[in-house]
């Protein structure tokens, strides 16, 4: 057997597989919310961290190259469900984002549930959030430098102020030591 038919079968398998399996979880998508349980709604598959790369490129192939549309439309809310997994260890919100946006945009309005909306705009306040706060921190350490700076200054001041003292001191003393010379001398 080639190479090219190996991998063309290998295609066609996964495809149909992909397509059987994922009617029963259009059927979640189209269920009233309140019927669909956490385990449906999140689809929680047993993925272990380390088959996270290879399940994210199956489902892009998936999105790329599937002529069936509700493949590809479940194989986009499958990426952003891959994404957000707190067991994926290179989880990306943006790209959760992304593909959420994309099938949402798929599906018929009357179809699209409240949960994924609710999600998206979740989504979308943590990211601007993060922004925000990573703006505030590369501003936080700004001021702490521009602080340590002033700290600086303040003590290069305050060491400037004591020897100025002490040469007042020592011009006080001269003077003293001059004065009782004049009295000397008068």
């Amino acid at each position: 057997m080639s190479g090219r038919s190996f991998v063309a079968r290998l295609f066609l398998y996964s495809t149909f597989l992909l397509v059987f399996s994922g009617c029963s979880q259009m059927q979640n998508i189209l269920k009233p919310p309140e019927e669909i349980s956490e385990k449906e709604y999140f689809n929680i598959n047993e993925v272990r961290s380390e088959d996270y790369p290879e399940e994210i490129s199956r489902h892009l192939d998936i999105v790329e190259n599937s002529q069936e549309k509700d493949a590809r439309v479940d194989a986009q809310l499958q990426l952003a469900r891959l994404y957000s997994s707190v067991v994926n260890p290179e989880r990306n919100n943006k790209k959760v984002i992304e593909h959420l946006e994309k099938y949402i945009a798929s599906v018929p309005e009357a179809n699209v549930q409240y949960k994924a909306k609710d999600w998206l705009a979740t989504l979308k306040d943590i990211e601007r959030l993060t922004q925000k706060s990573k703006l505030l921190n590369v501003r936080v350490r700004e001021l702490k430098r521009e602080n340590k700076a002033l700290d600086d200054t303040i003590e290069k001041l305050k060491q400037d102020n004591q020897d100025l003292n002490d040469k007042i001191e020592k011009l006080k003393t001269l003077e003293i030591m001059h004065e009782e010379k004049k009295k000397k001398y008068r």
